[in-house]
């Protein structure tokens, strides 16, 4: 089953989204990834564009998580946001089929096995230039990057949600940058150290 099977089952689930265009954060819910500069740059967002809902997809401490949900509320995202908790399989599939746009804003990786799958599914990514592909990223055009600032994040992120052209395309050449830089071998490997670390930290 491809994944444009799974096309329309995660709004489905949350038909609070509508048709409003999924930004989706895909990874352990860590300080490392940068989440506190992403819900700032969310706020800027949501100033000057409606139509998008986040997704935060991933595992991580309780008190992280309502942490989290104090700074969504406080920057007015509530309703505009989600935990869609630690999914693998089709959940998961569903929930990349369905997402617009894939953002990391990490202040540090080591591969970014997230946005690799990311671009596997077709979506443009946005990432830090902490993220280790962050060069593949630049030379292929299958994304924006930026540094560890919000006002950078939400200027990358509003010339995606504004340029539905630049995204098919920057889709594309991700799909094309995992193909001639990574074998399925390194990637499976690099996932399943991954799913390890995450169900090591958390107990899932």
């Amino acid at each position: 089953k491809g994944l444009p099977a799974f096309k329309g089952e995660f709004r489905k689930q949350y038909p609070r989204i509508g048709q409003r265009k999924i930004i989706l954060f895909l990874s352990r819910l860590d300080p490392i990834k940068g989440l506190n500069l992403l819900i700032p740059a969310l706020k800027i967002l949501k100033e000057r564009h409606k139509d998008f809902y986040f997704v935060l997809a991933g595992a991580g401490r309780k008190d992280y998580q309502e942490r989290l949900k104090i700074d969504l509320e406080a920057a007015g995202l509530t309703g505009s946001a989600l935990f869609a908790g630690f999914l693998e399989g089709e959940a998961k599939y569903a929930l990349l089929a369905d997402s617009d746009i894939f953002v990391l804003p990490s202040y540090h990786e080591n591969f970014g096995m997230a946005a690799v799958e990311a671009m596997i599914s077709g979506l443009p990514v946005a990432i830090s230039d902490q993220v280790s592909i962050y060069k593949l990223v630049e030379e292929y055009q299958a994304g924006l990057t930026f540094g560890l600032n919000s006002r950078q994040i939400a200027l990358s992120l509003e010339k995606l949600l504004m340029d539905k052209e630049l995204c098919l395309k920057m889709g594309k050449n991700g799909r094309r940058l995992i193909e001639e830089n990574f074998s399925a071998e390194k990637i499976a490997r690099q996932m399943l150290e991954e799913y390890q670390n995450v169900r090591n930290n958390w107990n899932i």
